[in-house]
């Protein structure tokens, strides 16, 4: 059975990484699929990885400041191929929850605490400083 890993992005360490990080040992050499990763910003064991990117990855400063580019994160996560894929297990509260799949594939989220950004996205962007 092959398995693909799939995480929202990896550019800061969180519970999420955390969890992340369990899955990769849990299944060594499953790919992790992303749609931004900053290797200088994560832990050097992450370089080990077979990480996989999207188009999103090459924006400009995304890397220290992923949070203007919020509305571009529904298409990266779509444009990602999952397929030759028997199971995906995806791992975060965001975006990475809408990846396509066939109905051959399985899905399983491990979905953590709610995407506060989804909620009460107003209170989000005035306390990041988003300005319009």
């Amino acid at each position: 059975m092959k398995i693909a890993l799939a995480h929202d992005w990896l550019n800061q360490m969180g519970g999420a990484e955390n969890v992340l990080e369990q899955m990769v040992d849990m299944y060594p050499g499953a790919p992790v699929f992303t749609t931004i990763y900053g290797p200088s910003l994560m832990p050097e064991a992450y370089r080990s990885w077979d990480i996989h990117t999207t188009w999103l990855n090459r924006a400009p400063a995304i890397h220290r400041h992923h949070q203007p580019y919020l509305p571009f994160y529904p298409p990266a996560v779509t444009s990602i191929d999952f397929s030759g894929y028997d199971v995906i297990l995806s791992n975060k509260s965001g975006f990475i929850h809408g990846l396509r799949h066939t109905p051959r594939q399985l899905h399983i989220c491990y979905c953590l605490a709610p995407t506060r950004y989804v909620w009460n996205y107003q209170g989000y962007a005035a306390r990041e400083g988003f300005g319009r």
